[in-house]
């Protein structure tokens, strides 16, 4: 019997670390290379391991064959929530040429709704990851849509250090198909004095960014995938308004 933080009863597939990139002290983004062929759909996550203690993490890869590698973004659990079934430290701290626990199934149903003409995805910090993987999806054709309006992508943060995937994404604005929206919420510290680009909480700039767009409720869908209380933020402002949503919690 797998218990989630316990011993796995039986030899799970391997996977190696095949690269690592430390965004700050407490973020990274880390390729896997699977001993096995993994699939899975943009928006999906994996379950990754080490001795016995896994977690899942959203998978920021476009899927094979566009693809090979698996890569995702972790944020290290804070010192004072630690516990002996944290993986996080455990994770960033493991060098390249180590190997991890994966599961083979991927799993999640946060993917993708190509019936909506207008595609809007929020989120804080590393819950970029799986917008990551759908947007270079889509820029690869792996959906049926081509979408009229550009998707638009809001990624709120603490500090501007914290956009790991902010080079990639400003440059996927530069195919007409992505708008990418980082905001900080905390413009006046130290690290943000050179920040010039969106303030504010990401759930509390919406609105008067979709007027902007002119982002209607009608043809939208809006994603949500962050910690709890921005979601329940969000959602609370976006319904009231019109907007449908569809989300995605992180712990």
């Amino acid at each position: 019997m797998f218990s989630f933080f316990g011993k796995v009863s039986y030899s799970m597939p391997q996977a190696l670390i095949v690269k690592k990139k430390i965004i700050t002290n407490t973020l990274v983004i880390m390729w896997l290379k699977p001993d096995e062929p993994f699939t899975f759909k943009p928006g999906q996550y994996c379950t990754v391991g080490i001795q016995g203690l896994e977690r899942p993490y959203s998978i920021a890869s476009a899927p094979p064959p566009y693809e090979e590698l698996i890569e995702f973004f972790l944020e290290v659990v804070p010192q004072e929530q630690r516990t002996e079934k944290s993986l996080s430290p455990k994770l960033y701290d493991l060098p390249q040429g180590e190997t991890v626990t994966l599961r083979p199934t991927a799993k999640g149903h946060f993917l993708l709704e190509e019936n909506y003409p207008t595609q809007v995805m929020v989120s804080t910090t590393t819950c970029i990851t799986p917008y990551v993987s759908m947007l270079r999806a889509y820029l690869h054709g792996y959906y049926k849509t081509t979408f009229s309006k550009p998707i638009y992508v809001f990624h709120g943060a603490s500090y501007q250090t914290e956009f790991g995937y902010f080079e990639e994404l400003k440059t996927m604005e530069k195919t007409g198909k992505v708008i990418y929206i980082p905001t900080i919420s905390r413009p006046t510290e130290t690290p943000n004095q050179s920040w010039k680009g969106q303030t504010g909480r990401v759930n509390n700039i919406l609105l008067e960014s979709f007027k902007k767009f002119n982002i209607s409720p009608s043809e939208s869908l809006v994603y949500l995938c962050g910690n709890k209380k921005m979601i329940e933020a969000a959602k609370a402002t976006l319904t009231q308004a019109g907007y449908k949503t569809k989300q995605e919690v992180f712990f």
